[in-house]
């Protein structure tokens, strides 16, 4: 015997120990990847919810530094990240307000960046180009380091279950999280809410299975994205898919022809930011650009200048 339908959720204040109930007609757990869904749902008996795990180990560390006009290529900033599998470093530097830049420097598979100020400055020194080790390597921090580490890329396969109960449904990192160097995670959590809100708005019938199904299908775009390239360090556990080591190949080139090539470079981050499927890197005339190793264009314009 199963539970067929959620209709509120308990909660437990932890300064004062009271419980109180709320009702609901809908609960949705947005709790992340710590979420405890899968648990409930077998207690429940709907059985054990089937996980994807690839591992990748990442390691951040961030510190706020001073900023003024001009700096960074007169721009608002950027990322800087190696090439897998011979490099794992990877920073990025974005201006704030406060007349500040956000400094955070990462690295895969447990080559994380060090919290004190020499070591950071160092981690920052052994990037591919030197633009932020430019802004760290002579200012002093705002304020103490802050870090945070990510073991792995984690998928909970709810669409597989042959039972789910009603009123109850799964978003984000607490069905899928990925690993946030891509940035994907907020973007699909939104996409996942507003397929929720058009499903609902359809029908609540066997709502579980369509929006599982929906999300699903949203899902599998971006997890291919970050799973694949993690998986491009050998070290990674994980199956590859076939043909893993020729698209391996393709992207290498693909990310050097991208240093020169604004064509392919534009095409690259619109995959990674999901405004295309990842098939458009390999579109001919992308293709043509990579197998030549990049077309050097014409610089965009300079940006206006900011304050």
């Amino acid at each position: 015997m199963f539970e067929q339908r959620v209709v509120g959720v308990r909660v437990k204040d932890r300064t004062t120990g009271e419980t109180r109930v709320l009702d609901a007609e809908l609960v949705v757990d947005t709790s992340g990847r710590g979420s405890r869904a899968p648990q409930w749902l077998e207690r429940w008996g709907h059985g054990g919810v089937s996980e994807s795990i690839v591992k990748c180990n990442i390691g951040y560390t961030t510190c706020e530094f001073p900023r003024t006009a001009g700096e960074f290529r007169d721009s608002i900033g950027g990322v800087v990240i190696g090439t897998p599998p011979k490099e794992k470093r990877g920073g990025a530097c974005f201006a704030v307000e406060g007349k500040r830049w956000v400094v955070t420097l990462f690295g895969a598979l447990g080559d994380h960046p060090p919290t004190d100020l020499a070591g950071f400055r160092e981690f920052a020194r052994s990037l591919p180009t030197h633009e932020i080790f430019d802004l760290v390597r002579e200012r002093e921090p705002l304020g103490p380091a802050h870090v945070y580490k990510f073991p792995a890329n984690q998928r909970r396969h709810y669409e597989k279950l042959a039972s789910f109960p009603e009123g109850f449904l799964v978003l984000g990192d607490a069905m899928c999280s990925f690993n946030p160097v891509y940035g994907q995670g907020m973007s699909v959590a939104l996409l996942e809410a507003r397929a929720l809100d058009d499903l609902l708005k359809e029908s609540r019938r066997e709502l579980a299975r369509r929006y599982f199904s929906r999300a699903n299908a949203i899902i599998e775009i971006p997890w291919t994205i970050a799973t694949g390239e993690d998986l491009r360090y050998p070290e990674v556990e994980g199956p590859r898919p076939p043909g893993f080591s020729i698209i391996n190949r393709y992207m290498e080139r693909a990310h050097r022809a991208a240093t020169i090539d604004v064509v392919v470079l534009r095409r690259f981050f619109e995959v990674a930011n999901l405004l295309r499927a990842p098939t458009a890197m390999l579109s001919p005339e992308i293709a043509y650009r990579v197998l030549l190793g990049g077309r050097r264009s014409a610089p965009p314009p300079a940006p206006a200048p900011r304050a």
